[in-house]
C-alpha cells in the first residue's frame, strides 16, 4: 500500500528532475526548511519513467479524528500505482514533526482509499 499526504503544500516548493528513484534529495530539501512559518513537515514523492517529483508540505491541514491530531492520507493500492505507471508513490514525514507536535505525537488518518 502507498500513501499521499493531504497536508498543505509549501508555495514554490514542488520539484521535478530526471533522476534515479531516490527520495533523498527531496528529504534533504525538506530538512533544510525546518523552521519558520512555511517549515516542511512532510513531502509527497512520485517516480515514473526516470522522472522524480516531490511536493514539500507544511503542518497545515492536520485533522483531529479522535483525541490526538493526525496527518490525513490517501491510501493508494499497489494495483492503482501500477495502473498509473508509477514506480514509486509515497508520503514521507519527518520523525520530529510526527513526534514533536504541540498537541502531542501525531497519528495518521486515512481519509480515502484509492484502488484500481
Amino acid at each position: 500500500v502507498h500513501a499521499v499526504c493531504g497536508l498543505e503544500p509549501i508555495p514554490g516548493e514542488a520539484y521535478a528532475a530526471m533522476a534515479a528513484d531516490e527520495p533523498a534529495t527531496c528529504a534533504d530539501r525538506c530538512l533544510s526548511l525546518s523552521s519558520g512559518v512555511q517549515s516542511c513537515g512532510a513531502f509527497n514523492y512520485q517516480y515514473k519513467d526516470g522522472l522524480a517529483t516531490c511536493q514539500l508540505l507544511t503542518a497545515e491541514g492536520l485533522v483531529q479524528p479522535e483525541i490526538s491530531m493526525a496527518v490525513p492520507i490517501f491510501e493508494v493500492s499497489s494495483s492503482k500505482v501500477t495502473t498509473m505507471g508509477l514506480t514509486s508513490l509515497a508520503c514521507y514525514a519527518k520523525k520530529g514533526f510526527m513526534a514533536g507536535h504541540k498537541k502531542g505525537p501525531l497519528g495518521v488518518q486515512v481519509v480515502r482509499e484509492v484502488s484500481a
